[in-house]
């Protein structure tokens, strides 16, 4: 069985801005077009592994529900992850694109063909919460 953290590595080792850094847990962090993301292993039961890619779209966005609303509505239209807000200190939120998918079977090629989209797809909710915002100005 191949090591998932190696295929991960493989998988991004031609695409990232800056080194894959792989903590003591295993889970690795990396940047691609300017989007810092994070890659943690895990299991769902006994039988399925997982990896679950977070990328960072925005961080410390003032909390609003035209913010909220933004990211329901923006969510809906997503094909391969999903928005979440991550509620931080003083009404201010992070805006997060996550994806989580079965890494048994995968080999580098398939699993660069799933992360790119998600990642490029959180680098359209970052230029799309830019436009938005300066739109409400």
């Amino acid at each position: 069985m191949t090591d998932p953290r190696a295929v991960v590595q493989a998988a991004l080792s031609e695409v990232t801005d800056a080194p894959l850094v792989t903590d003591e847990e295993g889970d690795q962090t990396f940047v691609v077009d300017g989007v810092p993301a994070f890659i943690q292993h895990g299991r769902l039961g006994a039988d399925v592994n997982l990896l679950t890619l977070t990328c960072l779209a925005a961080s410390g966005q003032p909390l609003s529900p035209a913010l909220d609303r933004w990211v329901h509505e923006r969510n809906a239209a997503m094909l391969l992850g999903g928005i979440v807000l991550l509620t931080g200190p003083e009404a201010t939120a992070d805006v997060l694109v996550r994806y989580c998918l079965p890494s048994d079977s995968l080999d580098a090629a398939r699993l660069r063909s799933v992360l790119l989209p998600v990642i490029a797809a959180a680098s359209d909710v970052r230029r799309e919460l830019v436009a938005w915002q300066a739109e409400r100005i």
